[in-house]
């Protein structure tokens, strides 16, 4: 069982295609990306609601899932900064009308602190609604890999995904807090190949997930992160912990399937 955890659903914006709202066809182009990878199911984030309307585009993500419910897992996403109410309105409506798995932000597109009082009100229902949190990392100044760590230390109660390990540069720092915290985990979309091995190395398999930040993407960007982790120095089902398991485990969806 193969699971990327970290895809966006959308059209690809390096190509010049992302314009406006997804496409009618990008759930179909992502599907055919993930299963031409090999991959069986992903945590499915949206690619335009970062940058324009989350409402709509969590409709959007729900419609994608619908359409391909054995292959996409759908994150919701909120606008920190919106009116308490309506923030927390969002929320509910996503886990319990949409059926979301739980929440991806992005600070740095979204362009809000990891500080402000709105993120007290996302964790507050992310812990009432049982569900976890995704965080983009690794972008200074609005989330570096510790502003994450940080949020995660100061709720205990919230799963807490790191989206990218600190990217290339910060990978180092959220070693010993991940050896610290029993909420935190981590995505391995963007370290080096030794920042993977060293991650591995130091932490052990069952807190690391694969993830490619792709989906919406050309297909190589999926098929190099599978790469990375198929070369990490460890046992085989070491492996297959961080490819998928770990995965679904983290959203105690293991149950629903065979394990290894």
């Amino acid at each position: 069982m193969i699971v990327d955890a970290h895809t966006h659903i959308g059209d690809d914006p390096y190509a010049g295609a992302q314009k406006g709202p997804e496409s009618t066809t990008a759930p179909d182009r992502y599907v055919e990306i993930m299963r031409g990878a090999g991959v069986d199911k992903g945590f499915a984030f949206t690619s335009w609601g970062l940058r324009g309307d989350p409402q709509a585009s969590n409709d959007r993500l729900a419609e994608a899932r619908d359409r391909h419910p054995d292959v996409i897992i759908p994150w919701g996403t909120v606008d920190p900064y919106w009116p308490e109410a309506k923030l927390r309105q969002e929320m509910h409506r996503c886990i319990e009308e949409l059926g979301f798995q739980g929440f991806k932000l992005h600070p740095w597109i979204q362009g809000f602190s990891m500080t402000s009082a709105g993120m007290d009100i996302v964790a507050e229902e992310c812990i009432r609604l049982d569900v976890p949190i995704t965080f983009h990392d690794g972008s200074p100044l609005y989330c570096t890999a510790l502003q994450i760590v940080y949020f995660a230390r100061a709720f205990p109660e919230l799963r807490v995904l790191s989206g990218h390990a600190g990217l290339r540069e910060g990978w180092r720092d959220i070693i010993e807090p991940a050896k610290e915290l029993d909420n935190y985990w981590i995505c391995l979309s963007g370290p080096t190949q030794q920042g993977i091995q060293t991650l591995y190395d130091e932490l052990g398999p069952d807190k690391l997930m694969f993830g490619s930040d792709g989906g919406s993407m050309h297909p190589a960007v999926t098929l190099n992160y599978l790469r990375r982790i198929r070369a990490l120095r460890a046992p085989q089902e070491d492996i297959d912990k961080v490819l998928g398991w770990n995965a679904l485990e983290f959203l105690e969806l293991g149950n629903e399937l065979e394990t290894p």
